[in-house]
This record gives structure tokens, C-alpha cells and sequence, in this order.
């Protein structure tokens, strides 16, 4: 998120919305998160604002956007064909005991114990309405199309043939 830059004591820094809505001091910015309880990071009113941990903010982000089922903290299990969900707190990842015939199954329990364990920081799945997964375009070369890594901008075949001077498409 961008803020706005000052100069202070001659050091160039950010200042954002949301901390200066909160009054927080700088000693206190460096421990602390400050969470969107409606997750709109535009909505900076006071009553939409609250100091917390990073874990804490963490908790009530939504999935994230390569998430192939919907629902935040559920996955496949390729062998089994079987789902399974864990839910993250302060660096350690709580596993549900078990697994389940479908996702919905799985999203359910994942929300059980992300308000077990998040109280009300947690983002919880909505089992009627998965998020879609959008596919992210895999990279190609640009002069054939062929898969590639994410920083490479043409395969190593096109990349030996265009550094040689007499190479025509």
C-alpha cells in the first residue's frame, strides 16, 4: 500500500492513512499491523480500524489468487483424491485431523478452526459461494510460445538462434 512521502530528520519516509487516522507513534508502528476489519484498504474510517499483530492481519486476508478450489486453507491430496485444510498462527500451521470426500467439507472445518484459533480476525470461506480461480498465463517465449520460466523473456533454443546475425522468423 502506498502512503505519502515526508521528509523527517533529513530521512525520507512513508506516511500512511490508516496509522495517522489510529495516531500511532512511531515506537508503536514497528510492533504492530494495522487491520481493515472490512478488508477494504480504502475504507480508513476509525470505526474500520484496528491495531494488531501481523499474524493477526494475516488471518483476515482473503485467499490467495492461485488458489485452485475456492477456499482459503483447503487443498487435494493427488494420491488420495481427498481434501485436507490447516490453518496458520504466528508461524506454526494447525492441520485438521483427517480428510474429506469434498472441498465444502474441508472449507467447513477450515473455518471451525480458524475460529478456534483467530477468533475474530478470521477470514472465513463461504462454503455456498467459492472463489474462482482465475489461471494465471503461464510465461512463453516470444518469438515460438513455448513454456518458459516466469524471468526468461525467450526460450534458450530462440534466444541461441536470435544472437546469431543471419536469423530471419
Amino acid at each position: 500500500m502506498e502512503g505519502r512521502d515526508t521528509i523527517k530528520n533529513g530521512k525520507k519516509s512513508k506516511i500512511h492513512l490508516h496509522r495517522e487516522v489510529l495516531k500511532l507513534t512511531e515506537d508503536y508502528n514497528q510492533n504492530n499491523s494495522i487491520d481493515h476489519i472490512d478488508r477494504d484498504p480504502l475504507n480508513n474510517q476509525k470505526s474500520n480500524l484496528r491495531v494488531c499483530t501481523n499474524s493477526q492481519n494475516q488471518a483476515n486476508k482473503q485467499p490467495q489468487a492461485n488458489n485452485k478450489c475456492g477456499y482459503k486453507g483447503v487443498w487435494k491430496i493427488k494420491k488420495t483424491e481427498r481434501w485436507r485444510c490447516a490453518v496458520s498462527k504466528d508461524g506454526k500451521r494447525y492441520y485438521c485431523r483427517g480428510s474429506f470426500k469434498t472441498a465444502e467439507e474441508a472449507a467447513i472445518e477450515y473455518n471451525r478452526m480458524a475460529i478456534k484459533y483467530h477468533g475474530e480476525f478470521a477470514w472465513l470461506n463461504d462454503i455456498n459461494n467459492p472463489i474462482e480461480y482465475k489461471e494465471k498465463a503461464q510465461p512463453c517465449c516470444q518469438d515460438c510460445g513455448i513454456y518458459i520460466s516466469d524471468r526468461a523473456k525467450r526460450c534458450l533454443r530462440c534466444y541461441g538462434i536470435s544472437r546469431r546475425k543471419n536469423h530471419s522468423k
